[in-house]
């Protein structure tokens, strides 16, 4: 039966896919392998998004989107409005033209 990862597993830090120790093995010199494995970490942790960027973006997105959906009912709603002050100037306007 397969051995199942201990929940405390999931707490621990990623480490880089290149390892020094994996970089070693595979032929490189102490110092390269140093060096490749500090850059993929920095890179990583440059350009990864962590779950709290992804919370902020959501909350940013969500707020937006709540701006744009009230500018739009404030504009239908002064739409409306322009549509019926039109139409009661174009019936006003009908009545006083005609005679008696």
């Amino acid at each position: 039966m397969p051995v199942l990862p201990t929940r405390s597993c999931y707490h621990e830090q990623p480490q880089p896919a290149h390892s020094p120790k994996r970089l070693k093995e595979g032929g490189f010199t102490d110092q390269q392998a140093e060096a490749l494995a500090q850059a993929e970490a920095e890179f990583i942790e440059q350009s990864l998004a962590t779950k709290r960027d992804v919370k902020e973006l959501d909350v940013g997105l969500k707020r937006d989107i709540e701006k744009l959906r009230a500018g739009v009912k404030r504009d239908i709603k002064e739409l409306r409005l322009r549509r019926t002050a039109l139409g009661s100037g174009v019936v006003s306007a009908l009545t006083l033209g005609r005679t008696p």
